[in-house]
């Protein structure tokens, strides 16, 4: 929703003061960049990201070996 407001009515606006004119970032464009941020957060935290998926270790279970580890090892 806030990327469709961005895109209706622009990243910034226009506000008339007693010197003249004044452009403002839309507040919108400021709450989507937070949103941003937070999901990409949550998406390090969970490990969902490439560089925070070679942090993640998992224990548990023995090791089987690997038939491709041959070819690939």
């Amino acid at each position: 929703q806030l990327r469709l407001t961005i895109a209706d009515e622009g990243r910034t606006y226009t506000v008339q003061t007693e010197g003249g004119f004044l452009i403002k970032a839309n507040p919108a464009v400021a709450m989507l960049a937070d949103a941003d941020r937070r999901f990409k957060s949550y998406l390090v935290e969970f490990g969902l990201t490439p560089a925070a998926r070679t942090k993640v270790k998992v224990d548990g279970g023995e090791e089987k070996e690997d038939p491709l580890n041959q070819f690939f090892g």
